[in-house]
């Protein structure tokens, strides 16, 4: 089965390499150099990574590394489990823990893939992929593109680990392919629930959240609620942001967007009981399952939970360096719980 996930992940790698490949190919290098919004710089597996964002470790039921947070979801008390694995049943023992097993970018440059150091705006293949204005009807948009980009795997930590995901890069999702990102009337289609999630009421108990993730962690049963951010619908590149700095803006777009790829299910289920044994589909976000770390345009040392108001983390996170300034990256620190052998 391990010789099969290995065969699996190096033919994705393979393709996706292989397709970076063929676009540097074909698209003219003097384009690629002409996009002044885009800088791009590939995130370091090892010295951009917040390594103490992994902590609390938790095995059979105890906190055994770090101090336990508000924000830790959750939390598996049983310290043996088990898993069914065809005609056997292995047992293990139950373990948590925080891993940098996503990175989310951004940008206000359509095609710039900043956390993989690669600008493919104003380019023969894309057309005027440049930038894209910053404000549309008065709310900041940018573009979102996430990537499967695990530094365990990368620095070959912890690979035989069985709790660690087994995938090294992959591009999972570009915005500028997908129309309901611009669109929120085209997105009403896909996510019909935003009428519901616009009334008064539902809005105005998003207060609560906000002030419970600004002393600490999220509220996961208002999952349509983003804290001191604002709200999760529409699902969207939107944010009600408008002005400067943008980073408070980024994180809510991000946190908007693990929201939409959960509904999707693009993202699934880390945490928690039925994580045991190996993710599972949870078409609703769980938000103390999310903590994000700015790696872009400057490298953040904390990892905030989705809705943590800027007042307390934005600071000095987007200085004016032309090319630089407004493209952000996110590690996404996601919670795993899962049985260990």
């Amino acid at each position: 089965m391990r010789q099969v996930t290995e065969n699996f992940v190096m033919r994705r790698l393979s393709k996706f390499l292989a397709g970076l490949f063929f676009l540097s190919l074909i698209v003219p290098l003097p384009a690629l150099a002409a996009n002044p919004t885009c800088d791009p710089k590939f995130v370091n597996p090892f010295s951009d990574v917040e390594w103490n964002c992994m902590f609390p470790i938790r095995m059979a039921g105890t906190t055994v590394v770090g101090d336990n947070d508000l924000a830790t979801p959750g939390k598996v008390r049983s310290p043996l489990c088990s898993c069914d694995e065809g005609v056997t049943t292995r047992i293990g023992i139950t373990m948590g823990f925080r891993e940098p097993a996503r990175m989310l970018d951004v940008a206000k440059g359509g095609f710039c893939l900043n956390a993989l150091g690669i600008d493919l705006g104003n380019s023969s293949v894309w057309g005027d992929g440049g930038a894209t204005s910053q404000t549309h009807g008065g709310r900041y948009f940018a573009q979102v593109h996430y990537y499967a980009f695990l530094p365990l795997f990368l620095l070959e930590l912890m690979i035989d680990f069985g709790c660690t995901e087994k995938v090294p890069l992959d591009v999972l999702y570009m915005s500028e392919f997908d129309p309901t990102h611009a669109n929120e009337e085209l997105g009403l289609v896909t996510f019909p629930e935003t009428i519901l999630f616009s009334a008064t009421p539902l809005i105005l108990a998003c207060i609560a959240d906000a002030m419970s993730t600004s002393l600490g962690a999220p509220l996961d049963p208002l999952f349509w609620c983003a804290g001191a951010w604002g709200t999760m619908y529409p699902m969207s590149g939107y944010s009600p942001s408008r002005e400067p700095p943008w980073v408070e803006a980024s994180g809510h777009i991000a946190a908007k967007f693990l929201a939409r790829a959960h509904r999707l299910l693009i993202a699934w289920g880390t945490s928690g009981e039925p994580a045991m044994c190996g993710m599972y589909p949870m078409p609703v976000i769980r938000k103390t399952q999310y903590k994000l770390q700015l790696v872009r345009p400057v490298r953040s040392r904390q990892c905030v939970p989705l809705g943590k108001t800027g007042m307390l983390w934005v600071q000095g996170k987007n200085p004016p360096v032309p090319g630089k300034a407004d493209n952000f990256s996110y590690f996404t620190w996601r919670w795993r719980d899962c049985c260990a052998f």
